[in-house]
């Protein structure tokens, strides 16, 4: 069986380098097990609409140059024409608890398109709900891991020797209560040699208990934190390198997609920030196991030099919280010479995740899943 891309965007073109996929042509002769996938990019703000029970708005797409155009396109319905054919809507950036939903992606469909089922199918970027439930309509795939690979450009790269001003560096724009705790606790505790951005005003926690008013009033009013000549895009390291290199480790809060209850947990660009500066880090998620996932992909992680308990995903929320708060206190806490002998045995750890990052050799086969191999 074959796996055969109509009109590959940008993204799906990344796919080509996977064993058994290749462009189609309707010139050649198509097998009677071929597969023929058109890859199709939903854009999260119709993808959303559909939690909203929005059909009509999730139905009026943006492409990628942030034009309006219909997902069920005139070229969309005449290629779902095809034996055999089948399109996937994807979006590479961020993910929306649909596993849970599926339901609401049913009726949209039955409302929208007049087709077969299995003909079209949903996938977002998150690592976590594939490892504990699957459906044959939403599929879990690092899309982000795609576009990094496509972005990879080795002037992210900042100098991994020296001494360096701090020891952690968190960057945060929307506040959540474990990252408020976290900058409130480098704050508290660390105020020399830590740094961290948090540009949301204000934020309450939602719990307090680990923090007094006391606390969070003082915290509070150092908001918003943003570094000098920084310019706050999500995805955008402008004025931010020379802080990076400036540190020894990134402390990176990945996004979930609702709360601790979400059956998702998302991959988004932030996950992928130390590998493409050559940084070592620490990233927590809502849902622990995104280490595991990155090993995955062929990167590698700082066990045992770091202690990686903190995502752990057989332990609570809570304990493993509580276990980036002691790593983050082992390290910042340690004498500067023994800091940086640790420091310096992870260099090549970052020279290997940053190979990798570059490698197309290593492209996860979403197609297997789709079709049914899992």
């Amino acid at each position: 069986m074959s796996i055969l891309l109509y009109k590959p965007d940008q993204v799906f073109q990344t796919f080509l380098n996977v064993p058994g996929v290749y462009l189609y042509d309707p010139n050649n002769e198509i097998g009677i097990f071929d597969k023929i996938v058109f890859g199709k990019y939903w854009h999260l703000s119709s993808m959303l609409s559909i939690l909203d029970k929005d059909f009509l708005s999730a139905q009026q797409n943006l492409n990628f140059e942030e034009e309006a155009e219909f997902l069920m396109t005139p070229e969309l319905a005449n290629f779902l024409q095809l034996p055999n054919s089948f399109v996937l809507f994807y979006n590479e950036y961020e993910t929306a608890d649909f596993i849970t939903k599926v339901d609401l992606l049913q009726e949209f469909i039955n409302q929208f398109f007049n087709l077969p089922p299995g003909k079209i199918l949903f996938s977002t970027s998150d690592y976590w709900n594939h490892q504990t439930l699957f459906n044959d309509l939403v599929l879990s795939y690092d899309w982000v891991n795609l576009r990094e690979k496509r972005n990879f450009n080795r002037k992210n790269m900042v100098n991994f020797h020296g001494k360096k001003k701090y020891r952690m560096l968190s960057l945060n724009r929307r506040s959540n209560w474990e990252r408020y705790r976290y900058c409130a606790y480098l704050n508290e505790n660390f105020p020399e040699t830590t740094q961290f951005t948090f540009l949301s005003i204000g934020m309450q926690p939602i719990d307090n208990k680990h923090l007094t008013a006391g606390q969070m009033e003082t915290f509070n009013k150092i908001l918003p934190r943003q570094i000098d000549g920084y310019d706050p895009q999500w995805d955008n390291l402008e004025g931010l390198l020379e802080t990076i290199e400036q540190s020894y480790f990134l402390v990176i809060f990945e996004t979930n997609a609702e709360d601790i209850k979400s059956a998702v947990q998302q991959v988004s660009e932030k996950s992928y920030k130390g590998i493409k500066t050559g940084k070592p880090f620490i990233i927590f998620t809502t849902k622990g196991g995104i280490l595991d996932h990155l090993k995955s992909l062929g990167f590698k992680t700082f066990a045992p030099f770091i202690s990686e308990e903190y995502d752990n995903p057989l332990l609570s929320y809570n304990d493993r919280y509580n276990h980036l708060l002691e790593e983050t206190k082992r390290l910042c806490s340690m004498p500067e010479s023994e800091l940086m002998e640790l420091y310096n045995q992870l260099e090549g750890i970052t020279i290997h995740n940053l190979e990798n990052l570059q490698s197309r050799d290593n492209i996860p086969n979403i197609f297997s899943t789709m079709m049914g191999e899992q």
